[in-house]
């Protein structure tokens, strides 16, 4: 179970006074080069690359740039279906960072960044390839990437209702490119994270005017609903902790919701030495 920072969807619009990338876009054989060191894993060269020229993962039209043009892979379909968790979580976390589209445009806006950010990370969790319709999600599934498809769902914006060219969903598709001797254990495995997950949200004040509380288990089909009554303090999404099935994010909630848990990480020494003090 990990820990991230909640980020808020928004639909694409034209940034005001935005502005253009200083950096050009990679030829065909330099995306090619990118595609097949994801493919063979070397963390280094990926990396390296994508934040010396960010278009290497951003196309000009603000998407992602295609790494093998037939199927029209991005680098996430590509590290899906070699099975790599290392590049999935690197791709993700690099277009989901604010300072990588700064790096992108050479633009400090932090508002601009975070929108962009939320835009081009549900283009790589969501936009499915050419031909079978699929996205990083069915190809996780149909390949038995348990540890990229772990990374994926534990992003809330990756849609795990979406239909292939079959119309089927990730969930109905487990391991279909599969042999092995303990494929039954590795379809539980992806069948389970393929479960609505589920989320603990931590609630903040806007204004600062209440301590932050832990709220109630949501899940992405199901999100919270805030801010009801316009006379309470404005809440918002601080962080969450996830993903977890229901039964398990209700246990979370329950335990941390303690004060002497949630407030106070000090050993039990330590507090009875505090009190004597």
């Amino acid at each position: 179970m990990e820990f991230f920072n909640q980020k808020t969807s928004a639909e694409p619009s034209q940034a005001v006074g935005e502005k253009a990338s200083p950096f050009k876009g990679p030829k065909p054989q330099e995306l090619v080069e990118l595609r097949k060191n994801i493919e063979c894993g070397n963390y280094k060269f990926v990396h390296d690359t994508i934040w010396q020229n960010p278009r290497y993962l951003v196309s000009s039209g603000d998407t992602p740039s295609i790494l093998q043009e037939g199927p029209r892979y991005n680098a996430l379909h590509v590290a899906a279906k070699v099975k790599n968790a290392e590049m999935t979580e690197l791709i993700l976390s690099t277009v989901s960072n604010p300072e990588f589209i700064k790096l992108l445009y050479g633009d400090d806006n932090q508002e601009n960044a975070e929108h962009r950010t939320t835009i081009l990370l549900d283009l790589y969790l969501n936009t499915p390839n050419k031909g079978l319709n699929e996205t990083p999600l069915h190809f996780a599934s149909k390949y038995g990437a348990v540890d990229v498809l772990e990374i994926l769902v534990s992003y809330p914006q990756c849609d795990r209702t979406l239909r292939n060219k079959f119309q089927k969903t990730a969930d109905q598709i487990i391991c279909e490119r599969v042999d092995g001797a303990n494929l039954q254990i590795l379809k539980k495995k992806i069948e389970l994270l393929l479960q609505d997950s589920y989320y603990v949200p931590v609630l903040r004040a806007e204004d600062n005017s209440m301590p932050p509380t832990i709220g109630t288990p949501f899940s992405p089909t199901s999100p919270p609903v805030l801010n009801v009554n316009p006379l309470s303090p404005r809440l918002e999404i601080h962080a969450y902790a996830g993903p977890m099935n229901k039964k398990g994010a209700e246990e979370f909630r329950r335990v941390w919701k303690t004060p002497a848990r949630s407030l106070n990480f000090s050993s039990p020494e330590q507090r009875k030495a505090d009190s004597n003090g």
